[in-house]
């Protein structure tokens, strides 16, 4: 929550020094990890000076020890993870111009509002879920997930399928006519954005197996590398986004179905129903027919 907000008045208060200019929005998103882990550092700082006098140091450092040594491979696993969805940008620079290469990087971003909802969702629930799930009530835990996961596609659908169809316009509002050529990079990023939905790595931690992110965050972006080595030497660099789209859908995504059931042994599908999902899409499809109709008619 605290990351969401933050995040949410970095980019007002960028904007607003700027009078409005989205164009350099990207060199925010390059600084802000650095904005957050000051701000991070300095609320830990305040909140341990006030409750000094409440604090048994001793099972404190012990909890923090225990709390290091669990969180490691989950760092390690967003920083990797967050690597891989950018190698592309090295990987690409011997096969294109320095033209073409600033088309292809304002294109390769992903949009922060989904972050936003995602780790909203995720800390909302994580108490709860984790709770039940400590419990031994898999059944309430799974259903609190199906939930919150039912509930993020109602808002990431209809923004995918916006952003998609509308990527030219988009990027012509952030970085002008110049580089609207970068929305076939855009849509390409694009196309990881369904599976922000869903939170499979809530239950890897609620398991105690972060471990299990770390190896398939280093897969993901092990193979990823590879095939979008092969795109840019054999094909198109411009589809280079393609390479972490398929290692995502083909390697993690089979990944997080197979330990989901090795986890909770139930099958993906008894609690995330396909059928609805497919539905939600359909619907988050025909509700933008109108606003394709009036671009039409102007």
């Amino acid at each position: 929550v605290i990351n969401a907000l933050l995040l949410l008045v970095t980019i007002l208060a960028w904007v607003y020094s700027r009078e409005g200019n989205l164009k350099d929005l990207n060199e925010l998103f390059k600084i802000y990890p650095i904005i957050f882990s000051v701000t991070a550092f300095l609320i830990v700082i305040f909140i341990s000076f006030n409750l000094k006098d409440s604090i048994n140091f001793k099972n404190y450092f012990s909890d923090i020890k225990d709390y290091f040594i669990f969180s490691i491979p989950i760092f390690f696993s967003q920083y990797i993870g967050s690597f891989g969805r950018k190698i592309s940008l090295i990987i690409i620079v011997p096969f294109i111009s320095q033209e073409a290469f600033a088309i292809y990087a304002n294109g390769a971003f992903e949009v922060p509002f989904i972050a936003i909802v995602a780790s909203s969702a995720i800390a909302v629930i994580s108490p709860e879920f984790i709770r039940y799930f400590k419990a031994g009530k898999l059944s309430d835990s799974l259903n609190l997930w199906r939930r919150a996961s039912l509930k993020s596609c109602l808002i990431i659908f209809p923004i995918f399928i916006f952003l998609f169809i509308e990527a030219n316009d988009v990027l012509i509002i952030l970085f002008s006519e110049k580089y609207i050529d970068s929305a076939l990079t855009f849509r390409c990023f694009l196309l990881l954005m369904p599976l922000q939905a869903v939170f499979f790595g809530l239950i890897f931690i609620a398991a105690k197996k972060p471990k299990l992110l770390l190896l398939r965050s280093s897969i993901t972006t092990l193979t990823s590398l590879i095939i979008t080595y092969i795109i840019c030497a054999k094909f198109n660099p411009m589809y280079a986004p393609l390479g972490i789209v398929i290692s995502v859908y083909f390697w993690a995504l089979p990944y997080n179905i197979y330990f989901f059931k090795k986890i909770t042994r139930y099958s993906v599908k008894e609690y995330l129903p396909l059928n609805k999902l497919f539905k939600l899409f359909v619907f988050s499809l025909i509700s933008y027919i109108p606003i394709l109709f009036i671009d039409f008619l102007i």
